[in-house]
């Protein structure tokens, strides 16, 4: 007798549901055809994270929560938790809050960079600098990009002095994820560079006109994308003029998010009222590994 399968919670029986009707009839025979019981689970995943702003953030994990139950170390599993968690920590209620989110995101994405050995033991002998070049993979390449939101994320609201080891590494992970051929993976690559740039010091090449530059390029090329008008309001504030900074708060107030991060980050920006880019209290939220 072999061991015995786990029944289905309701809300994953529906969420399989929602898979066949978003992807497709082909969406369940993948999953009656694959040995691999972490597929199916990914799939539902995806179909869920397409409706997250109709079932909520919580119910669109559960599925990813069963995968990573299952497979742990498996990049396909930890990319997408590294992407919910960028979602997840802009529905936290604080900066604070948020910090330990994105860090929590960050430890995940280099876990799953660390899970291939050549990665692991270049980055234990050489640093991340020289481990990077070395990411190969589809699922280890999405995990490369959307660590790298998150890690300037973090730098962002962390205080100067204790984010000066991890810049040079962050960096070197956006400028990687911005040449990657998927263009998607590509833009969130450019979207932290121009993070890092607002958010770093003049002494570490911090430029926010730069980076406010950049940031409306992709904002003209993703203009549903509201967080990145967040981050322009929020971050280069320092080099917008009154005016212009007041211009971008309406339009925000006026905007409709179509996703449960992009109205977090809306109201916060719009609660805060300001371009509050002080550091927070960061004890014990991770540095660079």
């Amino acid at each position: 007798m072999g061991p015995s399968t786990p029944r289905p919670s309701l809300h994953h029986v529906a969420l399989l549901g929602l898979c066949a009707t978003l992807v497709g009839p082909g969406c369940i025979r993948r999953q009656q055809s694959s040995d691999d019981p972490v597929l199916p689970l990914l799939a539902a995943t995806d179909a869920a994270w397409a409706v997250r702003d109709r079932i909520g953030l919580d119910v669109a994990e559960e599925p990813l929560e069963e995968a990573y139950g299952l497979a742990p170390g498996r990049p396909d599993v930890l990319w997408r938790l590294v992407r919910h968690q960028h979602a997840a920590g802009w529905t936290e209620p604080t900066d604070r809050a948020r910090l330990f989110a994105w860090a929590e995101a960050r430890s995940l994405g280099l876990d799953c960079l660390t899970a291939d050995p050549e990665v692991a033991t270049t980055r234990q002998r050489r640093g991340w600098q020289e481990a990077i070049p070395l990411v190969d993979g589809s699922a280890e390449e999405a995990c490369l990009a959307w660590t790298s939101l998150v890690w300037a994320r973090w730098l962002a609201l962390i205080d100067t002095g204790a984010a000066a080891i991890d810049l040079p590494v962050a960096r070197a992970f956006s400028a990687r994820a911005s040449d990657l051929s998927d263009p998607e993976l590509a833009f969130l690559g450019t979207w932290s560079t121009a993070l890092l740039d607002a958010t770093a010091p003049t002494w570490a090449d911090g430029d926010a006109t730069s980076a406010l530059a950049s940031l409306e390029v992709l904002i003209e090329q993703h203009p549903d994308e509201l967080i990145l008008q967040v981050d322009r309001v929020r971050w280069t504030g320092s080099v917008l003029t009154p005016r212009y900074r007041s211009e971008l708060l309406s339009a925000l107030k006026e905007a409709s998010p179509r996703t449960p991060e992009a109205r977090a980050a809306v109201e916060s920006l719009l609660e805060a009222g300001a371009n509050t880019a002080d550091p927070v209290d960061t004890e014990g939220a991770g540095a660079e590994r």
